[in-house]
């Protein structure tokens, strides 16, 4: 393996806007914050969080729910701070520190427990199906600051790096420990405190423990895939201070992680040899943030909460027309509608006409509803929302009718979200 490294150039404080997307979530005095990738807003989440009572750590799907941490209790929350979805509790010996799978289904959390005779407490990493609250088979021993890789998480473990997952009761090794030790640096301890892996586990970022002047390492590598052997890319030198806890932005072209100087991010622009840090851009996200994780999701909180649907808006549950329809076709034929999802997820549509009409014409003001199964990410699922047999005898015979259309999405994690639309008739 590779040991040469390249020194990284100084981090500046306001350089230009990475090419990562997304958006990031950490924990700033007490609360929940969110920030787009190039960090030039900043939104709370939450907002009764307090420096004795804190929010511990949060996360975010691809879809854009929000778990909020505190005490042994996962909160799910859209973006703009409205509850999704009931709390899930991590049992009594959850840290505080967790984070959701990419598409919205698992917790990884980490566990206090007792490991050995050697060390009476460890911390570990566990898993919970979000949507049922029940705890699955996947385990990773004494690994600590679990972060995703698709359906992995990559996390420290005794000085080294492992792979764990849901259905994985054992965690593999990757690197760092045992046959693998990681590649020697100079004044670096040799043992890893945290990791992450992005891009297809093909780039890994890693911190070593604090060395004697408290300093440490952040050190970049390469490998050709999750669990495959590294190369050592390039290094950057970090003050003392907090745990870094890196993580990579979705698509691998970013880093952040915390340090005394608040959250920074690195925009990547080549690992194939030693230039990692020359023609890179840093950015400091929040001085006085932690716990940093990035998410596809874009950055959205405003309209995350207004129920409205805009076809153009990318990354969120929506849904269109698939033609213009007269209200005599729409009695004969129902109303098509064209549903897609960012991760996958379940929706409900329905279609209602207002409490006047519906006294008038002798209805229930829910005209139509309709479910769709399983609708894949990025993929778009056809729902015609047909009119009962009642509906249709009676608004034969309106002239206009106003219907307010909605679809109620649910993904994986069991989080609701929802749209909605009003349609003129005649």
């Amino acid at each position: 393996m590779a040991a040469a490294f390249a020194a990284v150039a100084p981090l500046v404080c306001c350089g230009a806007a990475g090419a990562a997307t997304g958006s990031l979530t950490y924990i700033k005095d007490g609360n929940v914050f969110l920030s787009p990738a190039d960090g030039g807003q900043q939104f709370q989440v939450t907002t009764d969080g307090t420096s004795a009572d804190p929010y511990t750590s949060a996360s975010q799907s691809a879809a854009g729910t929000v778990v909020a941490v505190r005490h042994n209790m996962a909160y799910r929350l859209t973006q703009g701070g409205r509850q999704s979805a009931t709390p899930v509790s991590l049992g009594t010996f959850a840290s505080g520190v967790a984070t959701i799978s990419p598409d919205g289904s698992t917790l990884a959390f980490e566990q206090l427990d007792s490991c050995s005779d050697v060390t009476p407490a460890c911390v570990n990493t566990a898993f919970i199906a979000l949507q049922s609250g029940a705890r699955l088979p996947g385990y990773g021993l004494e690994m600590n600051n679990p972060t995703w890789m698709d359906r992995s998480v990559v996390g420290a473990v005794a000085g080294g790096v492992a792979i764990t997952g849901p259905d994985q009761p054992n965690q593999t090794e990757w690197f760092g420990y045992g046959p693998t030790p990681l590649p020697h640096i100079s004044g670096s301890t040799d043992t890893v405190a945290s990791a992450a892996a992005g891009a297809g586990g093909s780039r890994v970022a890693l911190v070593t423990t604090p060395g004697a002047d408290g300093g440490r390492f952040l050190m970049l590598l390469t490998a050709a895939q999750l669990g495959a052997p590294v190369t050592a890319a390039c290094k950057l030198e970090l003050p003392a201070g907090p745990d870094p806890h890196p993580v990579w932005a979705p698509d691998g072209s970013a880093i952040a992680w915390e340090d005394a100087t608040g959250i920074n991010t690195l925009n990547i622009t080549d690992l194939s040899g030693t230039n990692c840090g020359a023609n890179s851009t840093g950015l400091r996200i929040s001085p006085t943030g932690s716990r940093p994780t990035w998410s596809a999701a874009p950055y959205d909180p405003h309209t995350n909460d207004d129920h409205t649907t805009n076809p153009a808006r990318k990354g969120r549950a929506t849904f269109r027309l698939e033609s213009r329809v007269s209200l005599s076709r729409a009695l004969r034929r129902g109303i098509r509608l064209r549903i897609s999802c960012p991760a996958r997820c379940s929706a409900l549509a329905t279609a209602r006409i207002d409490a006047r009409t519906a006294h008038r014409f002798g209805l229930r003001r829910v005209v139509a509803r309709r479910a769709a199964g399983v609708i894949k990410p990025g993929a778009a699922k056809t729902l015609t929302l047909r009119f009962t047999a009642r509906a249709k005898r009676r608004l034969r015979h309106a002239h206009r009718l106003h219907i307010a259309v909605s679809v109620r999405y649910r993904d994986a994690s069991g989080a609701v979200t929802q749209s909605r639309r009003t349609l003129v008739l005649r």
